[in-house]
């Protein structure tokens, strides 16, 4: 069986967001000069959420990549929580299909397709299209090759993003957002530092006091006025209520220690008028 030749062990699922036993597998590998780094950072979803958690877990999280131990990584980071809906199936860009056929001979899987909350190809402006291949699929062990599964006219079919839509442009700035941070290596904002810039932002936006406090209500009115109900569907990102929602524990001290989607980070940022590049990452 492939997954007990590549990671040493049966009965191991095939994983689309953090594989672990990445040096054991490395191992398995003749004449090479990857690092378990290397595929961390180049080849799993692992920098898009790196930023936003504090730096011991984010090293803890790399360790346990790295090691034999079992995989505990989406608990870890709350994803077996309703925070961002995960896609149904595996996505691809029909035009980055026919550009890997063109420049490597077929096409593969792109990560930065696979990331909740991303629905268009940042370089294409298109939006992505769905595989037949589930993400909780019934033979978790089996590998799928791209190529044999977006090779139809009706895979190919392109809708591109309408500059004149509105949430058509969120989405793309969202796909830009986080295709930059997938290109960044070993970063930690940690929940402490961002809540501060967050505060900051706020008090001179008029949305906080200055003993700390934050007018929470008009916050949600504003930022449910900014965004269409639809991107928050879309994104899975619905707010509830002004008080017990993601937004309000989102800026709230006393939940410094846990850990949001970075989706729901690139949408406040964006309302803040703060660009993801300029906090110092």
């Amino acid at each position: 069986m492939v997954i007990t030749d590549l990671f040493g062990k049966r009965g191991l699922s095939a994983i689309v967001h953090f594989p672990t036993r990445l040096e054991y597998f490395l191992s398995t590998i003749p004449h090479h000069n990857y690092s378990a780094n290397d595929l961390i950072n180049n080849h799993t979803l692992f920098p898009f959420y790196e930023p936003f958690l504090i730096a011991k877990r984010a090293t803890n999280i790399r360790t346990e990549m790295k090691s034999l131990s079992n995989n505990h990584l989406q608990t870890r980071l709350a994803m077996n929580v309703s925070q961002v809906k995960l896609p149904n199936f595996l996505r691809f860009c029909p035009r980055c299909v026919v550009e890997d056929r063109e420049e490597c001979g077929e096409t593969y899987w792109h990560r930065l397709h696979q990331l909740a909350g991303v629905l268009v190809c940042p370089v294409h402006q298109c939006f992505l299209r769905d595989s037949p291949i589930r993400w909780e699929r019934e033979s978790s062990y089996l590998f799928y090759a791209a190529e044999n599964f977006t090779n139809t006219e009706e895979h190919l079919l392109v809708v591109d993003v309408d500059d004149k839509n509105y949430a058509h442009r969120i989405y793309l700035e969202i796909a830009r957002d986080a295709q930059w941070l997938l290109t960044q290596q070993g970063l930690s904002l940690g929940q402490g530092k961002l809540r501060e810039r967050y505060y900051n932002t706020l008090l001179k936006k008029g949305f906080a006091f200055y003993n700390g406090k934050i007018r929470i209500s008009e916050l949600f009115e504003a930022f449910s006025v900014f965004y269409e109900p639809k991107i928050f569907e879309e994104l899975g990102c619905e707010l509830k209520n002004s008080r017990q929602g993601w937004l309000a524990r989102l800026v709230d001290k006393t939940y410094s220690g846990v850990f949001y989607h970075p989706i729901r980070h690139l949408l406040f940022l964006k309302f803040l008028e703060i660009d993801i590049k300029d906090l110092g990452l």
